[in-house]
């Protein structure tokens, strides 16, 4: 079995009870390190034809996907993790790309794209992107229930959450939380309901804290 750990520039991903690889996004040099857990310490490093910003790993630990940017506009890079190479390069528009996230069962990924105001949702079986959701100004950071039933997004400048339905792309909720949100997460644990989204905002210096179902409630700590 196959563990996933992700964390904005930096994933690890487990193959067995002792080994791993650590997948670290490389902004300066456009790259990706990819770090293996053996008693040599051996590296190895995928160039790319994009900036990186952030990464996560597919549930299955069979890809990940990089979202970065060009000199003319925002790619998502997919690298296979059996072989470590690129396989495909998404084009998902804007200048500016913000946060990266995938559905439990790996068959959409959501990036918000900071420039556009917008989510590009890409379709995983063919790497296309199917729908563009508009949302609030400057989104950064972007999550998905652990159930896959919405995607959360924190708009810097409109200083509130947007909540995506994934069943139909839709913008069916804004939230307002603290001032310029940057982070947003959602507990794990499917035994919870409705489930926790978890909204940290750069200028209030606190962190909202969403009941995740309809109707959302929220709080400040």
């Amino acid at each position: 079995m196959r563990i996933i750990l992700a964390s904005l520039m930096l994933s690890v991903l487990y193959t067995g009870a002792a080994l791993a690889q650590i997948y670290v996004a490389n902004g300066d040099d456009d790259s990706v390190s990819i770090f293996f857990d053996t008693t040599d310490g051996s590296t190895i490093t995928v160039d790319l034809d994009l900036t990186p910003g952030f990464l996560v790993v597919s549930p299955d630990g069979d890809f990940v996907y990089v979202v970065g940017t060009t000199k003319t506009t925002n790619m998502v890079a997919v690298i296979r993790t059996s072989d470590n190479t690129v396989v495909d390069m998404v084009d998902v528009g804007g200048e500016f790309p913000g946060g990266i996230a995938v559905t439990p069962d790996g068959s959409h990924l959501y990036v918000s794209i900071s420039t556009s105001n917008s989510v590009s949702v890409i379709q995983t079986s063919d790497n296309k992107v199917v729908d563009t959701v508009g949302v609030g100004k400057n989104p950064l950071g972007i999550a998905v229930s652990v159930d896959g039933a919405y995607v959360f997004v924190a708009n810097f400048e409109s200083d509130n959450l947007s909540v995506i339905q994934t069943s139909n792309n839709k913008n069916i909720m804004t939230v307002p939380v603290g001032k310029s949100p940057v982070g947003v997460t959602t507990n794990p644990k499917t035994s919870s309901f409705p489930p926790t989204v978890f909204v940290t905002n750069s200028v209030s210096n606190n962190m909202s804290v969403l009941a995740a179902g309809p109707p959302l409630w929220h709080d400040f700590l």
